[in-house]
């Protein structure tokens, strides 16, 4: 007999009454949540490994608190993404992940998307990194890491990267312009 399969959920608790509201229910895994700046939103990533032909794939999804209803999906294309992380004021995320352009060899990039017009955009499209901490080679093997943190003012973001064998920390301008902050 198998063990039955755990995931993980998010639900929303109310520790004053006790009360328990299950925001995620698919039959997926869900986590790397994000809180929004003000606190309404919650951004996270859904597996979607289970499924056929979907091996290493995940979605984006944002859930609005205080409006209930369904989450919304932001990657309606596809791709696989992971580590959400909310903006400064709010009105954008940056996460790591690709589009599958080259299949499982296709290296894992910095994007944002805006929230409000829900435009993506590819910041180190230009830069041949793999924007995570990976090892890479007959396998595809990488570690855990925080996705690309926005610096104070939302005018970049801060990564790890690996290049060349080495791993480093790396800040990207909204404007797309990269420096290696350490590593080497």
């Amino acid at each position: 007999m198998m063990a039955p399969m755990c995931r993980f959920v998010l639900v929303d608790f109310t520790s004053r009454t006790g009360k328990v509201k299950w925001l995620t229910d698919a039959p997926y895994d869900h986590s790397n949540l994000s809180w929004s700046p003000d606190g309404k939103r919650v951004a996270y990533e859904r597996s979607r490994y289970e499924e056929p032909g979907s091996y290493m794939r995940s979605d984006l999804l944002v859930h609005r608190l205080e409006e209930g209803g369904e989450p919304e999906q932001l990657n309606t294309k596809g791709g696989s993404f992971t580590a959400p992380n909310w903006s400064p004021d709010g009105s954008s995320l940056s996460f790591i992940g690709h589009d599958f352009q080259h299949e499982g060899a296709t290296l894992n990039k910095v994007w944002t998307v805006d929230l409000s017009s829900g435009a993506f955009r590819c910041l180190t499209e230009a830069y041949d990194l793999e924007c995570t901490d990976v090892l890479i080679s007959d396998m595809h093997w990488g570690g855990a890491s925080p996705g690309a943190m926005w610096n104070s003012d939302g005018t970049g973001l801060y990564f790890q990267a690996s290049e060349r064998g080495n791993n480093g920390i790396y800040f990207i301008g909204v404007d797309r312009t990269i420096r290696q902050i350490a590593g080497g």
